[in-house]
């Protein structure tokens, strides 16, 4: 009868962990947010805590965190000027003529050239974009 109830309890925290990492899918994804911010009740995983919600008013989508990064059309439009009255810098200068050869070796060293000069990999990409 024992190793019954424990076999019965192996399959609930089975079904309990499937749970958890089907949650964890919907990692990152701001655009299908609910009201409830994709919250499960559980107590584990990303997407844990308690389930509330709210009312129409105050979307997860408003909030002034998930804004952070999001370039205005001012900002956006000011930059281009800048870009346009100053051109561009020496280091773009040199990714652009090392990217123009097409040889796929001269890009890659364009990239590693970026990253020497930016400090990350991730700075590098976007300047090499």
């Amino acid at each position: 009868v024992s190793t019954q109830s424990t076999w019965e309890a192996v399959v609930s925290t089975q079904s309990t962990w499937e749970a958890v990492v089907s949650t964890q899918s919907t990692w990152g994804a701001r655009e299908r947010m609910s009201d409830t911010n994709g919250k499960t009740g559980m107590f584990v995983g990303l997407n844990h805590g308690h389930v509330v919600s709210r009312p129409k008013k105050q979307e997860w989508k408003k909030r002034p965190c998930l804004r952070k990064g999001k370039i205005s059309a001012r900002c956006k439009m000011v930059r281009a000027v800048i870009a346009e009255v100053a051109g561009f810098s020496p280091l773009e200068k040199k990714m652009l003529e090392l990217i123009r050869t097409g040889v796929a070796t001269k890009e890659k060293k364009a990239g590693k050239y970026a990253k020497a000069k930016l400090g990350t990999h991730r700075r590098a990409m976007h300047k090499k974009e």
